[in-house]
């Protein structure tokens, strides 16, 4: 309690708007929302879909297979889910190439693909769930609320100021502020990205926890600086200069095991913007997760339309599981799951017992046959922030 208490003066004399108002009806506002998910969300999204144009078979087959397999665990049905899963493999193998050809038909003049599934849609939570039922079926876990939560703060920027600067030229600054939509419905879009990631983290804590969300709206704005020279094409990163020091003040604070740190970025600067540079990198993974709140709200494909809830459920998935999987090959280092960044990349260098074709696979692989293992300490034993 004193900690907390010194945390909120140390906002305070940082000038800062009082945390202690969050709590107390202020203009800053808190939301907690335990997993797994309760009444408020439809596990198979809110009804709409986008325009899916024509698919080839295997798109439609894998995405009938994703919704009701969902459905199935959400309702605690764990046979049926395998029957649905074991139903998609035999047409179209786990960890076969065939699943390179998910993609949409193009003829010429025709309307460019405008949907966001993923790289490989419905690929990460399918193979995610196949190992979920499995580990379930095999241990007799029937349940899906666990008695212990891991807290994952995300701190939601309210305004961010980002200064561009192109070498020799006219500096300009750029202020993105929160999109309301992501406020919507007791934030669903962000409960819905969370969706998927919960089953995950059931599994690799072996029942051990479900993920506790606090949404905390920080109100003063932040800045980034974007310095680059015309003409030359290089990587970026447009991540505020407080994600650091914020990050570590709301862990503290609300003593998170993990941290997201989610900034506004208008798709009207950003996509000029990464164009002008090269690449401009607006997320990743350091002593936090990075991202934008637009990234949960609209496709990265032009004219970048609002994501329905199964695109988003399937894409913020895969990348939420890209993002943490560098956290976890941390915490079991001495297994040498990833000695060079994104080593995994590369086919070539993963371990001959590990079977697949794309590091998604790597990902489930490297989990049961090396991090779930009996002689290795319990992840669940790992995750939770020392105190």
């Amino acid at each position: 309690m004193l900690k907390r208490l010194l945390l909120l003066l140390i906002f305070l004399a940082q000038g800062l708007l009082s945390l202690s108002q969050a709590k107390g009806g202020g203009s800053e506002s808190v939301f907690e929302y335990v997993y797994p998910e309760n009444e408020k969300i439809d596990s198979r999204g809110d009804g709409s879909s986008p325009e899916l144009g024509r698919r080839k078979p295997i798109f439609t087959d894998a995405y009938k297979a994703f919704l009701d397999v969902r459905n199935a665990v959400k309702s605690g049905d764990y046979h049926l889910g395998r029957e649905i899963l074991d139903e998609l493999w035999a047409k179209y193998p786990r960890g076969n190439e065939v699943w390179k050809t998910i993609k949409v038909y193009r003829k010429r003049r025709q309307l460019p693909d405008t949907t966001d599934f993923a790289a490989k849609p419905f690929y990460v939570n399918l193979i995610f769930y196949d190992d979920i039922i499995n580990w379930r079926l095999q241990n007799n876990v029937l349940h899906r609320k666990a008695k212990e939560q891991l807290n994952i703060v995300l701190i939601l920027v309210k305004e961010n100021q980002l200064t561009v600067i192109p070498e020799g030229e006219k500096t300009e600054t750029y202020i993105s502020k929160l999109d309301p939509a992501i406020q919507a419905d007791d934030y669903r879009a962000i409960r819905e990205g969370f969706s998927d990631f919960d089953e995950i983290m059931f599994y690799l804590t072996e029942g051990r926890y479900n993920i506790k969300l606090t949404i905390v709206e920080h109100p003063t704005p932040t800045t980034s600086t974007v310095r680059y020279t015309k003409g030359q094409k290089e990587v970026m990163n447009s991540w505020p200069d407080q994600r650091r020091d914020l990050s570590a003040q709301y862990s503290d604070l609300y003593d998170a095991d993990w941290s997201f740190f989610m900034y506004p970025f208008s798709d009207e600067q950003y996509y000029p913007l990464d164009a002008a540079v090269g690449r401009l990198v607006s997320g990743g993974v350091g002593a936090c997760l990075i991202g934008t709140v637009e990234k949960f709200l609209y496709s990265r494909t032009p004219p970048h339309p609002p994501l329905s809830s199964d695109e988003r459920i399937s894409w913020i998935t895969a990348w939420l599981v890209h993002e943490y999987m560098h956290h976890v090959y941390k915490l079991y280092r001495h297994l040498n799951l990833e000695t060079k960044p994104h080593c995994y990349f590369d086919r070539n260098t993963w371990p001959k017992d590990f079977e697949g074709f794309w590091h998604l696979d790597y990902y489930t692989e490297s989990i049961k046959k090396r991090i779930l293992l009996p002689g290795e300490v319990r992840f669940h034993k790992k995750v939770k922030r020392r105190k």
